[in-house]
């Protein structure tokens, strides 16, 4: 059964809703639905007491595209994420943020990283491989290397180093 509404929505966001296999009970969303949003980005997945909530799919209208588990409207368990500027992302998330293993891969930079983060930064133990061939191996702490660690240069030397702030 297809129904839509319309329907004024908090912070006075007009919501277009496809109901595919859930029910309204007082206009709140439970089951599987598809809604677009006034500013052009669409979600198709579950939805539970009128929240994104499991499994789904949100294109935003910049082009950014997710797929994988929501959690009180956000993204949150295991998840793939493509932004605009073609960066990639595989790994888990938490409160909409980068969170767990994960791996990078950026189109630009042609840099990839696959280890630990933790609030969208790298944080504990991970690789990155540099578009340019260098290589590091070890820890790193909000985002920067930070404590035991390898580096192999471009051309193949490798140094070990302990870094602190």
């Amino acid at each position: 059964m297809s129904l839509s509404l319309r329907k004024a929505k908090e912070d006075g966001i007009d919501n277009e809703v496809k109901a595919n296999d859930g029910i309204t009970s007082a206009f709140k969303r439970n089951g599987t639905f598809t809604m677009k949003q006034n500013d052009g980005s669409v979600y198709e997945g579950e939805w539970v007491d009128d929240m994104k909530e499991g499994f789904g799919e949100l294109r935003e209208a910049s082009g950014a595209f997710y797929s994988g588990y929501f959690k009180a409207n956000v993204r949150h368990g295991k998840g793939w994420y493509q932004s605009k500027e073609e960066e990639i992302y595989d790994g888990y998330w938490m409160h909409d943020m980068r969170h767990g293993l994960g791996l990078t891969i950026s189109a630009l930079s042609r840099n990839v990283y696959k280890g630990e983060w933790k609030n969208n930064e790298r944080h504990g133990y991970g690789t990155i491989q540099y578009g340019n061939g260098a290589v590091y191996t070890g820890y790193f702490k909000n985002g920067k290397r930070e404590g035991a660690g390898h580096f192999r240069s471009a051309n193949k030397k490798g140094i070990e180093f302990t870094t602190s702030q």
